[in-house]
């Protein structure tokens, strides 16, 4: 039995001796392999390629029928609590002859407004654009529009549909809206 004992002892030795071998190597690979944590920084070449200009796309040109929906579906869109935004954001779209009708639009808009008279919101969706004349500098659309309109309290709606009519001119390579008509 004795010989028993000292032959599981020596092999315990043995396996324990090599698994602390083991630990060690792993230990001592790791300890190489560390990584400094400020480097010295590496200077970054960024290779630009030359363009050439001829080979860059033209803008892409906003055809009339595009300008014609957001045109009508911004200013057609309203909120009391805004302050007439919609106007002012769609000045850009519009001829000079046309913006100047649109500021005064715009001063009359806001000389009689009511802030008392509570919430008034419209929201105005393209449903239709039917093209009635289309040249290479004038184009004009009918177009239909969902208009939902709130009165008092933004749950409080009422839906309506609404045509205009709308002109355009080419200034350049942009349309610009020339007038619209409510029916």
């Amino acid at each position: 039995m004795l010989t028993r004992r000292k032959i599981e002892s020596i092999v315990a030795v043995v396996i324990l001796v090599v698994l602390l071998v083991l630990l060690w190597l792993l230990v001592f690979r790791k300890s190489k392999t560390q990584v400094d944590v400020n480097p010295e920084p590496t200077p970054v070449v960024q290779i630009v390629p030359e363009v050439n200009p001829a080979d860059v796309p033209a803008p892409a040109v906003v055809s009339a029928s595009t300008v014609t929906r957001i045109f009508i579906e911004r200013f057609g869109s309203y909120s009391s609590e805004s302050d007439f935004a919609n106007v002012d954001d769609i000045m850009s779209l519009a001829t000079p002859a046309y913006q100047a009708e649109l500021e005064a639009l715009l001063v009359t808009y806001r000389r009689q407004y009511d802030p008392e008279a509570g919430y008034n919101g419209i929201s105005t969706r393209v449903i239709t654009l039917k093209p009635t004349l289309e040249s290479e500098a004038e184009a004009t659309f009918l177009v239909t529009t969902q208009r939902e309109e709130a009165v008092g309290n933004p749950g409080n709606t009422n839906l309506r549909y609404q045509d205009a009519d709308v002109s355009l001119v080419k200034a350049g390579e942009d349309w610009l809206v020339n007038d619209l008509t409510w029916k």
